[in-house]
């Protein structure tokens, strides 16, 4: 099992869920078992863990970070309605992030014309792409210190010769080109997914940008999807500081899509609290060993997750601000978008080019909720007042400002949909482009004019009519 992936398993385990977590063909070895597998190689590891899951149970949620995100879609487009929905964390169509930025030859990498030439040289040449590699520095795609610390010391005792877990860090070109043909066929396909998504990334990636999340969202074909965008955290946010709201995002998503489920659960347990003495006693005397060894693991997993849960709120975790942009609101949200259409009202017209609802969070609290239009000129319109944009997010949380991520979230949306500009609509019916706004100008200062000079006759008359 991958280290990334353990820390969702367990909890999703917890919860009383059957998971599947598989070690993909190549990974988990040195770099020559890697460049000897292909991407096929990689779907099929996973479609194998899939239908062993499938055996069990008839209702699956697949689940995968970087990479293993556009595996799990592939399978969804693969198995139909036998995938109920779809995680993708960090998903990853191509390394961009700052961390190239850290080696000047790797820097090259940050263009699509270089890449597409490297990825020649690599089908063409098949020995560049087993000699050349992208060696990966700090801070490995995460912002906690202690788990940094412990892969320098790692990479440093394998540049000495020690066989380490986590090696070198390298990634060599002809792994780096199979990943770029699974990319491709999970754009060719991308349209053709309806299964729910959720796409949860980080603002402060530095191994893939925010731009692969916005990309990945708009080409996904289901009518049920929901783009979720953290700080707080690294590209290994299955690890990173924001893991247990990962987590929690992805079991909330699970929950709704598997909602029948819950109901059954909450039916039984109403049912067990109406039992009186004598049926529980009936009950009790019926229960088989492995009821009662089902039954002791269901309260271990519970005290497992209270004691998680009181950990959580105890230990000094930064409070971050999180973006998602969803066609469907949650119940939470839902409640207070019904208060807030009395304010929105005027943007009721447009109903019929609703695409979403962008919901901006500070820690677990609603900020704001601005429902997003589009026109026939692709111009996005965001139905909010125009007066009280900038005010109303015009505050910051911990070390972000809120209106930077608010542009780089829209900025990077308007890329994806290839919209024109992004407007907002003022109180009169206007829509203006909120990158032009103009600044208050100063008011100039009333230059004073300036005296001439007196001459020393003019001087001794002023002198002497004083004295009169």
């Amino acid at each position: 099992m991958p280290s990334e992936m353990r820390p969702v398993q367990r909890y999703f385990e917890d919860l009383g869920y059957q998971t599947e977590a598989p070690l993909l063909a190549g990974h988990g070895g040195d770099h020559h078992d890697l460049i000897a597998t292909q991407w096929i190689d990689w779907v099929a590891s996973a479609r194998e863990a899939l239908e062993n899951l499938l055996t069990r149970t008839d209702k699956v949620v697949v689940m995968g970070l970087s990479m293993g995100g556009t595996i799990g879609a592939l399978l969804a487009h693969e198995k139909g309605d036998k995938v109920a929905g779809v995680v993708m964390l960090s998903p990853t169509l191509c390394y961009d992030g700052s961390n190239l930025d850290n080696l000047f030859h790797q820097k090259f990498l940050k263009s699509q014309f270089l890449r597409d030439v490297c990825h020649f040289f690599v089908a063409t040449v098949p020995l560049v792409g087993e000699r050349c590699y992208w060696t990966e520095t700090p801070p490995y795609g995460l912002k906690d210190e202690r788990l940094q610390a412990k892969i320098t010391r790692s990479v440093e005792e394998a540049k000495a010769g020690g066989n380490t877990k986590f090696g070198l860090f390298r990634t060599y070109f002809a792994s780096l080109h199979q990943m770029k043909l699974l990319t491709d066929k999970f754009r060719s396909i991308a349209a053709d997914i309806t299964s729910p998504a959720l796409v949860i990334h980080s603002f402060e990636d530095t191994l893939a940008s925010f731009a692969n999340a916005t990309n990945t969202f708009q080409i996904l074909g289901s009518t049920d999807k929901r783009l979720v965008g953290l700080t707080g955290c690294d590209h290994v946010m299955t690890l990173d500081l924001k893991r247990d709201q990962v987590c929690e995002l992805a079991g909330a998503f699970t929950k709704r899509i598997c909602g029948q489920e819950s109901e059954s659960i909450s039916a039984s347990l109403a049912d067990a609290a109406a039992m009186t003495d004598e049926g529980i006693a009936a009950a009790a005397t019926a229960m088989t060993e492995e009821d009662i060894a089902a039954a002791a693991a269901f309260d271990k997993n519970k005290r497992r997750i209270e004691a998680r849960a009181r950990a959580r709120k105890n230990k000094l975790v930064p409070e971050g601000l999180t973006i998602e942009l969803c066609h469907h609101l949650c119940d939470e949200s839902a409640h207070n978008w019904s208060f807030t259409t009395h304010e929105h009202c005027r943007f009721l017209d447009h109903q019929q080019d609703l695409r979403a609802h962008m919901v901006v969070r500070s820690g677990e609290k609603i900020q704001s909720i601005t429902p997003i239009f589009l026109t026939d000129r692709k111009n996005i319109i965001l139905g909010y007042p125009h007066d009280r944009w900038h005010e109303d997010h015009d505050y910051q949380v911990g070390e972000h400002q809120t209106m930077t991520l608010l542009k780089n979230f829209l900025s990077n949306l308007k890329r994806s949909m290839k919209a024109r500009k992004i407007c907002l609509k003022d109180d009169t019916g206007r829509f203006v482009d909120h990158k032009k706004q103009k600044p208050r100008q100063k008011q100039k200062p009333v230059q004073k004019p300036l005296q001439k000079p007196i001459t020393e006759v003019e001087a001794k008359q002023l002198v002497s009519a004083r004295a009169e």
